[in-house]
């Protein structure tokens, strides 16, 4: 909630990435995922801009939540707290609500009560360390980038003439015949070179589930 005004700030009206820009948090299988999504035009910027842009977002984001004032933070705090303290508006979003605590395994069915509880009490600082932790290379960062690339200058992939770039963009050969192709582009990380052999040396884990 803090941040998804401040991200479509920086990155649509100030850096004109897109108009497509949101963060999301949420959980699955008990695990909890953050992530920031950009829609951009290939012959504007690179997909490793955008990415840059992403981690500078996020540096910048930290700035200005460590620089928001007490009371500022806790207007912000009261105003998820009267969100999740809204009761049902019909019988299908209470079904809904409760039979995804039956999914999932959870049987958490006071969850808005648990949250909001502790929302009361949650202080600032916290949050700046949850940061520090999680999204800004702390030790426990782990970060997947997934790009979707088109064909644009900024890439440096373009088709050889105009007419190949209007069917490949329509997902066909120069022949005609519908075709998909996935390359995987260089980077200068630990970049995934063998996807089989990525996924047998990791870990099992048990399936996870909050239920406390």
């Amino acid at each position: 909630m803090l941040m998804e005004e401040p991200c479509f700030d920086f990155l649509r009206t100030q850096e004109h990435l897109g108009y497509s820009v949101h963060p999301t948090c949420e959980i699955i299988s008990g695990i909890v995922g953050f992530s920031v999504t950009v829609t951009t035009q290939a012959n504007k910027f690179s997909a490793l801009h955008v990415d840059q842009r992403i981690e500078a977002f996020l540096e910048n984001f930290q700035e200005k939540l460590t620089n928001m004032t007490d009371r500022e933070f806790q207007t912000q705090v009261d105003a998820l707290v009267n969100l999740k303290q809204c009761v049902d508006l019909n019988l299908a979003e209470e079904v809904t609500r409760n039979w995804n605590e039956i999914e999932t395994g959870a049987y958490v069915f006071d969850e808005l009560e648990r949250e909001i509880k502790v929302l009361k009490n949650v202080k600032k600082s916290q949050i700046i360390d949850l940061l520090d932790e999680l999204i800004n290379k702390g030790r426990c960062r782990r970060k997947l980038s997934t790009q979707v690339i088109g064909f644009g200058e900024k890439e440096k992939n373009l088709p050889t003439s105009c007419g190949d770039a209007n069917r490949l963009q329509n997902g066909e050969t120069t022949d005609g015949e519908k075709t998909m192709q996935m390359t995987f582009l260089p980077y200068d990380g630990n970049s995934i070179k063998h996807i089989g052999r990525f996924k047998e040396c990791l870990e099992i884990y048990p399936v996870t589930v909050i239920n406390k």
